[in-house]
């Protein structure tokens, strides 16, 4: 088995959200070293921002840049690193992306409301609560598939980084709950290959509940866009338990009957359910709720827009 490099993070948040804390336990848990971020800013910025001075852009930026060499140091020998970081503008973000695609950013998020409560009852905290706003005002927030839910205790927040960091942010639909049309008894397009799928990906651990995608069916509306209403439609009347002989008249011009394509009952609707979770997993990522997704039931590109082909309906 190939060894796992080395985590390299970047724990994202304002003051109060607890990420020097979380970072050092993911650090101690993965074996890593850590890094307070705010350990790498100049003395005299440390001693203005003491005094409720915010920092710009430009007087951020040599700040990030050596948070920028310490990362870049950790990928170049193969170490492991856990920064802690105040905030990171999107532009910075990517900037890391190119340079050190193996870095992984999370952001520790908490209600301003509570960050504020945090601050207020520690006096000893690197930075003033006025400082809050503008730490607030310079994060722009991530993605929810790299948002880390911070407001449980600092083991339970450290577990969810470490689980987050270990299996990565992909989602899938869970094919084994989707329903499938049978093509009879003898046929090559099997009816039961999800299941033993996700019975395998759950018994190794590499599926947990939380990566699973919600999914939904296609509308005739929906469906249209790709395909000829009039197959659609006779789609649906063939899927019928008793199947209007008119319609099965004319099922062969779109592809329905004997050989690849055999006509059963509950075909439109299972066909319709595989269509809309491979939609459903292409949403997920566009919202943000994952960086990639599988849909291992779906891949039925051989359907035509006014006709069955190859065991594919839609």
């Amino acid at each position: 088995m190939t060894a796992v490099p080395p985590a390299i993070a970047v724990l994202v948040g304002p003051s109060g959200c607890g990420k020097t804390t979380v970072g050092r336990l993911v650090a101690n848990r993965l074996g890593v070293g850590f890094v307070d971020a705010d350990d790498l800013h100049d003395p005299a910025e440390v001693e203005r921002m003491r005094h409720g001075e915010a920092l710009d852009d430009a007087r951020r930026g040599p700040w990030l840049d050596r948070v920028h060499q310490a990362l870049a140091a950790a990928a170049g020998d193969g170490r492991g690193l856990v920064v802690a970081c105040s905030a990171l503008k999107r532009s910075y973000r990517e900037r890391l992306g190119r340079d050190l695609p193996r870095v992984r950013c999370l952001e520790l998020a908490v209600a301003p409301a509570k960050l504020r409560a945090r601050l207020e009852s520690r006096a000893d905290h690197f930075f003033p609560p006025a400082l809050l706003d503008s730490q607030l005002a310079a994060l722009e927030p991530m993605p929810r598939h790299a948002r880390i839910d911070a407001e449980q205790p600092p083991d339970a927040v450290a577990a969810a980084v470490v689980d987050r960091l270990e299996r990565g942010d992909a989602g899938i639909v869970d094919g084994s709950a989707l329903p499938v049309y049978d093509l009879g008894k003898g046929h090559p397009f099997a009816r039961d290959r999800q299941q033993p799928l996700f019975d395998l990906l759950r018994m190794t651990g590499l599926v947990h509940d939380t990566d699973l995608l919600a999914s939904r069916s296609l509308t005739v509306a929906e469906l249209t866009t790709v395909h000829d209403l009039d197959y659609v439609e006779c789609l649906i009347a063939t899927s019928l338990p008793l199947p209007d002989p008119r319609v099965l008249a004319r099922a062969a011009d779109h592809g329905l009957g004997p050989g690849d394509n055999p006509i059963a009952a509950g075909q439109h609707d299972a066909a319709a359910a595989i269509a809309g979770a491979t939609c459903a997993a292409v949403e997920a990522v566009l919202a943000g709720e994952c960086r990639a997704a599988f849909q291992p039931a779906g891949g039925l590109h051989h359907a035509m827009p006014n006709r069955a082909a190859g065991f594919c309906l839609y």
